[in-house]
C-alpha cells in the first residue's frame, strides 16, 4: 500500500491524503491498477484541520507507534512553517 497527499495549501479542500492500492503483480503499472482506498483529511493537535495557505504538505510518515507525521516544505513569502 502506499498514500498520495494532496499539495494544494487547503486552498481547494482541506488538507488530505489517500492511502492507495497498487497493483504490481505484474511489475507493471497499467490503467486502472491504482485504487484510491479513502480521502482523509489532515488535523493538527488541537483537532481543527488546516486553515488555507497555512501549510505546504509535501510528505508523509507513519512511525511504529503508529504517529501520523506531515512535512511541510514552508514559504518565507507566506510564512509558512
Amino acid at each position: 500500500m502506499s498514500d498520495a497527499l494532496s499539495g494544494d495549501r487547503s486552498q481547494l479542500a482541506p488538507a488530505r491524503f489517500s492511502p492507495l492500492d497498487i497493483n504490481l503483480s505484474d511489475e507493471t503499472l497499467d490503467l486502472g491498477e491504482v485504487t484510491v482506498l479513502a480521502v482523509l483529511t489532515l488535523r493538527g493537535a488541537d483537532g481543527q484541520t488546516f486553515p488555507a495557505l497555512s501549510l505546504d504538505p509535501q510528505g508523509l510518515a507513519l512511525t511504529r507507534s503508529g504517529i501520523l507525521l506531515m512535512v511541510s516544505e514552508g514559504d518565507a513569502n507566506a510564512q509558512i512553517a
